[in-house]
């Protein structure tokens, strides 16, 4: 399980080959699909839950990478960060209409955290990840919360 973790949570740029499981390289799919919300859909999922490192309104665009784009476009840097950007913020931008209008079958719960969190992907201190781990505690609780009252009113 650790190892599936690991691949979970593997960025792309830093493992390279990805981590071994069962003898593929496997890493974050985060930017093939940053919200696999369709595709848990077409796989036959009713109840999707969705949890999210930024708040729920959030559409997914980096403002620090667009306000780059002018001027990498310029000097020709990084064509491939680019495109990958933009498919990246393509696909995120189509999930986010799904879920707010999901098919009526479906219901899709979010847990997305009400502020913009303290920590950062690397190099965070012990304090700001347990604020940040408590808040997505208190939300994931009251997710839950909110599914069974949904679960308790829908008719079997």
């Amino acid at each position: 399980m650790f190892t599936h973790l690991k691949a979970s949570s593997a960025i792309p740029f830093l493992y390279r080959p990805g981590v071994n499981v069962q003898g593929h390289g496997l890493m974050d799919g985060g930017v093939a699909d940053p919200l696999p919300v369709r595709w848990a859909h077409q796989k036959g999922a009713k109840n999707i839950w969705v949890i999210r490192t930024i708040e729920a309104h959030d559409d997914g665009k980096m403002p620090v990478l667009e306000r780059l784009k002018p001027i990498m476009r310029r000097v020709n840097q990084s064509p491939k960060m680019f495109e990958m950007y933009h498919h990246y913020q393509s696909r995120y931008a189509d999930a986010v209409n799904f879920m707010k209008a999901p098919p009526e079958d479906v219901n899709v719960i979010q847990i997305a955290p009400t502020r913009t969190l303290e920590s950062m992907v690397l190099g965070s201190s012990h304090e700001t990840l347990k604020s940040d781990y408590k808040l997505g505690f208190e939300l994931g609780l009251k997710a839950v919360d909110k599914w069974r009252d949904m679960f308790e009113a829908s008719p079997m």
